[in-house]
Protein backbone atom coordinates (compact mmCIF):
# COMPACT_ATOMS: atom_id res chain seq x y z
CA UNK A 1 0.00 0.00 0.00
CA UNK A 2 0.94 3.49 -0.72
CA UNK A 3 0.00 6.64 1.12
CA UNK A 4 -0.25 10.01 -0.51
CA UNK A 5 0.46 13.96 1.22
CA UNK A 6 -1.03 16.56 -0.43
CA UNK A 7 -3.26 19.98 -0.56
CA UNK A 8 -6.72 18.88 -1.03
CA UNK A 9 -9.36 22.00 -0.92
CA UNK A 10 -10.56 24.30 1.86
CA UNK A 11 -13.05 23.96 4.42
CA UNK A 12 -15.81 24.27 2.34
CA UNK A 13 -14.91 22.26 -0.48
CA UNK A 14 -13.47 25.50 -2.60
CA UNK A 15 -10.14 27.04 -3.60
CA UNK A 16 -10.07 29.67 -0.80
CA UNK A 17 -10.58 29.73 2.63
CA UNK A 18 -9.54 30.97 6.18
CA UNK A 19 -6.00 30.11 7.68
CA UNK A 20 -5.40 26.31 9.31
CA UNK A 21 -7.61 23.10 8.59
CA UNK A 22 -10.96 23.95 9.70
CA UNK A 23 -11.44 19.88 9.08
CA UNK A 24 -8.65 18.19 9.40
CA UNK A 25 -8.56 17.33 5.61
CA UNK A 26 -7.72 20.69 3.77
CA UNK A 27 -4.14 19.15 4.12
CA UNK A 28 -4.20 15.08 4.31
CA UNK A 29 -3.12 11.21 4.07
CA UNK A 30 -4.55 9.26 2.06
CA UNK A 31 -4.69 5.88 -0.05
CA UNK A 32 -2.73 6.19 -3.14
CA UNK A 33 -4.87 5.19 -6.22
CA UNK A 34 -7.95 5.67 -4.08
CA UNK A 35 -7.35 9.01 -3.99
CA UNK A 36 -8.85 9.97 -7.44
CA UNK A 37 -6.62 11.30 -9.21
CA UNK A 38 -5.22 10.28 -12.36
CA UNK A 39 -1.62 11.14 -11.94
CA UNK A 40 0.99 11.00 -15.05
CA UNK A 41 4.07 12.04 -14.02
CA UNK A 42 6.88 10.52 -11.12
CA UNK A 43 9.26 13.26 -10.28
CA UNK A 44 11.91 11.45 -8.11
CA UNK A 45 15.15 13.34 -6.53
CA UNK A 46 18.42 10.89 -6.88
CA UNK A 47 19.60 11.48 -3.12
CA UNK A 48 17.80 8.86 -1.19
CA UNK A 49 18.23 10.88 2.19
CA UNK A 50 16.70 13.87 0.68
CA UNK A 51 13.71 12.06 -0.91
CA UNK A 52 13.22 10.65 2.46
CA UNK A 53 13.02 13.97 4.20
CA UNK A 54 10.59 15.19 1.30
CA UNK A 55 8.14 12.74 2.54
CA UNK A 56 8.38 12.89 6.11
CA UNK A 57 7.85 16.75 5.58
CA UNK A 58 4.92 15.97 3.74
CA UNK A 59 3.45 13.78 6.88
CA UNK A 60 4.23 16.39 8.82
CA UNK A 61 2.45 19.25 6.60
CA UNK A 62 -0.52 16.24 6.95
CA UNK A 63 -0.63 16.29 10.80
CA UNK A 64 0.01 19.85 11.77
CA UNK A 65 -4.01 21.17 11.80
CA UNK A 66 -2.04 24.60 11.61
CA UNK A 67 -1.40 24.54 7.79
CA UNK A 68 -4.79 25.19 5.09
CA UNK A 69 -5.60 25.29 1.91
CA UNK A 70 -5.74 28.15 -0.45
CA UNK A 71 -4.94 28.57 -3.99
CA UNK A 72 -5.74 32.40 -3.64
CA UNK A 73 -2.54 35.10 -3.69
CA UNK A 74 -5.47 37.60 -1.99
CA UNK A 75 -5.19 38.12 1.37
CA UNK A 76 -8.94 38.77 1.99
CA UNK A 77 -8.55 36.65 5.04
CA UNK A 78 -4.81 37.42 6.32
CA UNK A 79 -1.47 37.31 4.50
CA UNK A 80 -0.90 34.31 6.27
CA UNK A 81 -3.94 32.33 4.28
CA UNK A 82 -3.10 32.84 0.75
CA UNK A 83 -1.04 29.60 -0.76
CA UNK A 84 2.20 31.19 0.19
CA UNK A 85 1.31 31.15 3.86
CA UNK A 86 3.06 28.14 4.82
CA UNK A 87 6.10 28.95 2.56
CA UNK A 88 6.48 32.62 4.28
CA UNK A 89 6.37 30.61 8.03
CA UNK A 90 8.71 28.52 7.39
CA UNK A 91 10.76 31.13 6.47
CA UNK A 92 10.67 31.81 10.39
CA UNK A 93 10.50 28.65 11.78
CA UNK A 94 12.55 26.24 9.91
CA UNK A 95 10.74 23.58 11.07
CA UNK A 96 6.93 22.22 9.83
CA UNK A 97 6.37 20.62 13.32
CA UNK A 98 7.26 24.21 14.89
CA UNK A 99 4.76 26.10 13.23
CA UNK A 100 1.94 27.32 15.53
CA UNK A 101 0.15 30.01 13.64
CA UNK A 102 -2.47 28.98 11.70
CA UNK A 103 -1.68 29.37 7.58
CA UNK A 104 -2.65 28.03 4.09
CA UNK A 105 -0.91 26.50 0.95
CA UNK A 106 -2.28 24.56 -2.08
CA UNK A 107 -1.51 21.57 -3.46
CA UNK A 108 2.17 23.08 -5.41
CA UNK A 109 3.21 25.67 -2.55
CA UNK A 110 2.70 22.88 -0.18
CA UNK A 111 5.04 20.27 -2.95
CA UNK A 112 7.73 23.29 -3.20
CA UNK A 113 7.69 24.28 0.65
CA UNK A 114 8.73 20.18 1.32
CA UNK A 115 11.14 20.04 -0.94
CA UNK A 116 12.66 23.14 0.23
CA UNK A 117 12.52 22.14 4.37
CA UNK A 118 14.10 18.42 2.44
CA UNK A 119 17.27 20.53 1.95
CA UNK A 120 17.13 20.47 -2.02
CA UNK A 121 19.67 22.76 -3.35
CA UNK A 122 18.55 26.02 -5.00
CA UNK A 123 14.81 25.42 -3.86
CA UNK A 124 14.38 28.72 -2.55
CA UNK A 125 14.18 30.32 -6.33
CA UNK A 126 11.05 28.95 -6.34
CA UNK A 127 8.34 29.90 -4.01
CA UNK A 128 5.97 31.28 -7.08
CA UNK A 129 5.78 27.27 -8.45
CA UNK A 130 2.58 26.20 -10.06
CA UNK A 131 1.73 23.13 -11.38
CA UNK A 132 1.80 24.69 -14.73
CA UNK A 133 5.70 24.76 -14.67
CA UNK A 134 6.14 22.10 -11.97
CA UNK A 135 7.94 20.11 -14.77
CA UNK A 136 10.29 22.87 -15.40
CA UNK A 137 11.31 23.79 -11.92
CA UNK A 138 11.56 20.27 -10.70
CA UNK A 139 14.05 19.32 -14.06
CA UNK A 140 15.75 22.27 -13.01
CA UNK A 141 16.73 21.25 -9.03
CA UNK A 142 17.54 17.82 -10.50
CA UNK A 143 14.74 15.52 -9.73
CA UNK A 144 14.60 12.78 -12.40
CA UNK A 145 11.04 12.12 -14.44
CA UNK A 146 9.19 9.03 -14.72
CA UNK A 147 5.85 7.96 -16.35
CA UNK A 148 2.78 7.57 -13.20
CA UNK A 149 2.95 3.83 -12.13
CA UNK A 150 1.11 2.72 -8.78
CA UNK A 151 3.42 -0.30 -8.83
CA UNK A 152 6.82 1.62 -8.75
CA UNK A 153 6.36 4.45 -6.88
CA UNK A 154 9.06 5.60 -3.93
CA UNK A 155 8.49 7.23 -0.79
CA UNK A 156 9.11 10.68 -1.29
CA UNK A 157 8.06 10.66 -4.72
CA UNK A 158 6.05 14.05 -6.27
CA UNK A 159 3.41 12.70 -8.04
CA UNK A 160 1.72 15.35 -11.12
CA UNK A 161 -1.35 15.50 -13.21
CA UNK A 162 -2.58 18.81 -15.08
CA UNK A 163 -3.87 21.01 -12.07
CA UNK A 164 -2.76 18.97 -9.24
CA UNK A 165 0.30 17.72 -7.37
CA UNK A 166 1.15 15.25 -4.39
CA UNK A 167 3.39 13.77 -2.29
CA UNK A 168 4.15 9.77 -1.61
CA UNK A 169 4.79 9.59 2.00
CA UNK A 170 5.04 5.70 2.09
CA UNK A 171 4.94 3.05 -0.37
CA UNK A 172 5.91 -0.63 -0.54
CA UNK A 173 8.32 -0.10 -3.12
CA UNK A 174 9.94 2.58 -1.21
CA UNK A 175 13.59 3.62 -0.25
CA UNK A 176 14.20 2.93 3.61
CA UNK A 177 17.13 2.63 6.03
CA UNK A 178 18.23 -0.26 7.09
CA UNK A 179 17.14 -1.85 10.76
CA UNK A 180 19.48 -4.41 10.48
CA UNK A 181 21.66 -3.25 13.88
CA UNK A 182 25.46 -3.10 12.21
CA UNK A 183 27.15 -2.19 15.97
CA UNK A 184 26.40 -1.15 19.28
CA UNK A 185 26.91 2.86 19.32
CA UNK A 186 27.85 4.85 22.37
CA UNK A 187 26.59 8.35 22.97
CA UNK A 188 29.96 10.84 23.61
CA UNK A 189 27.56 13.73 24.84
CA UNK A 190 24.34 14.78 25.07
CA UNK A 191 22.24 14.32 22.32
CA UNK A 192 18.69 14.59 20.16
CA UNK A 193 17.20 12.00 18.52
CA UNK A 194 15.30 12.80 15.65
CA UNK A 195 12.95 11.84 13.79
CA UNK A 196 14.48 12.59 10.07
CA UNK A 197 17.63 13.58 8.94
CA UNK A 198 18.57 16.77 8.32
CA UNK A 199 14.92 18.22 9.07
CA UNK A 200 15.67 19.92 12.76
CA UNK A 201 12.87 18.13 14.62
CA UNK A 202 13.00 15.90 17.47
CA UNK A 203 9.45 16.44 18.24
CA UNK A 204 10.47 15.77 22.35
CA UNK A 205 7.63 16.12 24.88
CA UNK A 206 5.01 14.55 21.66
CA UNK A 207 3.18 11.13 23.36
CA UNK A 208 1.98 10.37 20.13
CA UNK A 209 5.65 10.22 19.14
CA UNK A 210 6.84 6.84 19.09
CA UNK A 211 10.52 8.81 20.18
CA UNK A 212 8.72 10.14 23.29
CA UNK A 213 10.27 8.03 26.04
CA UNK A 214 13.85 8.91 24.01
CA UNK A 215 14.13 12.41 22.60
CA UNK A 216 17.88 12.22 23.61
CA UNK A 217 20.26 9.58 24.37
CA UNK A 218 22.80 10.53 27.83
CA UNK A 219 26.47 10.20 28.02
CA UNK A 220 27.30 6.59 27.73
CA UNK A 221 24.03 5.06 26.27
CA UNK A 222 23.72 2.74 23.71
CA UNK A 223 22.00 2.28 20.67
CA UNK A 224 22.13 0.01 17.96
CA UNK A 225 23.19 1.44 14.56
CA UNK A 226 21.40 -0.05 11.74
CA UNK A 227 22.17 2.11 9.06
CA UNK A 228 25.71 4.45 8.14
CA UNK A 229 25.10 5.46 4.39
CA UNK A 230 21.20 6.29 4.08
CA UNK A 231 21.66 9.41 4.80
CA UNK A 232 25.45 11.33 5.13
CA UNK A 233 26.31 12.57 8.34
CA UNK A 234 23.72 10.11 10.07
CA UNK A 235 23.17 6.87 11.29
CA UNK A 236 19.70 4.99 11.86
CA UNK A 237 19.61 3.60 15.34
CA UNK A 238 17.55 1.29 17.29
CA UNK A 239 16.48 2.37 20.65
CA UNK A 240 15.47 -0.76 23.81
CA UNK A 241 15.23 -2.71 20.68
CA UNK A 242 12.37 -1.49 18.72
CA UNK A 243 12.29 1.86 18.75
CA UNK A 244 14.12 3.86 15.56
CA UNK A 245 15.12 7.36 15.10
CA UNK A 246 17.79 9.59 13.61
CA UNK A 247 21.39 10.65 15.59
CA UNK A 248 24.38 13.16 13.81
CA UNK A 249 27.20 10.37 13.67
CA UNK A 250 29.49 12.65 14.88
CA UNK A 251 28.07 12.28 18.41
CA UNK A 252 28.06 8.25 18.77
CA UNK A 253 31.19 5.75 18.35
CA UNK A 254 31.42 2.16 18.70
CA UNK A 255 30.81 1.10 22.05
CA UNK A 256 33.92 -0.93 23.03
CA UNK A 257 33.12 -4.45 23.44
CA UNK A 258 32.05 -5.31 27.82
CA UNK A 259 34.71 -7.66 28.58
CA UNK A 260 33.44 -10.69 31.38
CA UNK A 261 33.39 -10.35 34.69
CA UNK A 262 33.25 -12.31 38.05
CA UNK A 263 29.47 -13.70 37.55
CA UNK A 264 28.90 -13.56 34.39
CA UNK A 265 27.75 -16.68 32.24
CA UNK A 266 29.97 -17.27 29.47
CA UNK A 267 30.54 -19.91 26.63
CA UNK A 268 33.91 -20.98 26.10
CA UNK A 269 34.34 -21.30 22.64
CA UNK A 270 38.44 -21.98 22.40
CA UNK A 271 40.29 -24.88 22.31
CA UNK A 272 41.75 -25.08 26.03
CA UNK A 273 41.28 -24.30 29.43
CA UNK A 274 43.84 -24.03 31.84
CA UNK A 275 45.28 -25.55 35.18
CA UNK A 276 46.40 -21.97 36.41
CA UNK A 277 46.17 -18.34 35.14
CA UNK A 278 49.77 -18.06 34.66
CA UNK A 279 52.05 -18.45 31.22
CA UNK A 280 52.84 -21.65 31.77
CA UNK A 281 50.59 -23.14 32.89
CA UNK A 282 49.44 -26.71 31.70
CA UNK A 283 46.65 -26.73 29.12
CA UNK A 284 43.42 -29.23 28.53
CA UNK A 285 41.57 -29.41 25.27
CA UNK A 286 37.60 -29.45 25.90
CA UNK A 287 34.73 -28.84 23.57
CA UNK A 288 32.76 -25.68 23.95
CA UNK A 289 30.54 -25.30 27.27
CA UNK A 290 28.20 -23.09 28.66
CA UNK A 291 29.71 -21.44 32.01
CA UNK A 292 29.91 -18.91 35.16
CA UNK A 293 33.25 -16.85 35.77
CA UNK A 294 34.37 -17.37 39.49
CA UNK A 295 37.73 -15.49 39.74
CA UNK A 296 39.38 -12.94 37.37
CA UNK A 297 43.16 -11.59 37.61
CA UNK A 298 45.87 -9.75 35.32
CA UNK A 299 48.04 -12.92 34.56
CA UNK A 300 48.03 -14.78 30.94
CA UNK A 301 44.64 -16.77 31.45
CA UNK A 302 42.81 -14.41 33.64
CA UNK A 303 39.36 -16.23 33.69
CA UNK A 304 38.62 -19.12 36.27
CA UNK A 305 35.48 -20.72 35.00
CA UNK A 306 33.40 -23.06 35.84
CA UNK A 307 31.07 -25.36 33.86
CA UNK A 308 26.88 -24.90 34.72
CA UNK A 309 26.16 -28.26 32.92
CA UNK A 310 26.70 -31.56 33.76
CA UNK A 311 30.46 -31.45 32.25
CA UNK A 312 31.86 -30.18 35.50
CA UNK A 313 35.16 -28.62 33.35
CA UNK A 314 36.49 -25.88 35.53
CA UNK A 315 40.10 -24.14 34.60
CA UNK A 316 41.48 -21.12 33.19
CA UNK A 317 40.85 -19.89 30.27
CA UNK A 318 41.58 -16.73 27.49
CA UNK A 319 39.82 -13.28 27.22
CA UNK A 320 39.14 -14.25 23.80
CA UNK A 321 38.24 -17.83 24.00
CA UNK A 322 35.24 -16.32 26.04
CA UNK A 323 31.46 -15.15 24.83
CA UNK A 324 29.31 -13.44 27.10
CA UNK A 325 25.82 -14.84 27.36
Amino acid sequence: MALLGHAASAEDGSGYGIKGDQTGREVRLETLGADGNNWIAIYRYPTPSIAYNIAEAARQCCINDNIGYSRGTSSIFGKAATRYGLWDELQKTGDIMKISTPVNCDCSSMMISCVLIAGVPNAIQYKETYTAIEDEVLTKLGFDKYAYALPVVKKGDILWREGHTGIVVEADGGTAPSKTPIFVGEATKLVNVRTTPEIKNDRAGNPLNPLYNWPRLGVGNLVDVCDTSYAPGWYYVRIAGKYFGWVKSEYLTPARPRVPEVGDNVRFIGLKIYASSYKNGKGVQVPNFDAKVTQKNDQAHPYLIKAVDKTGYEGWANTGDLKLL
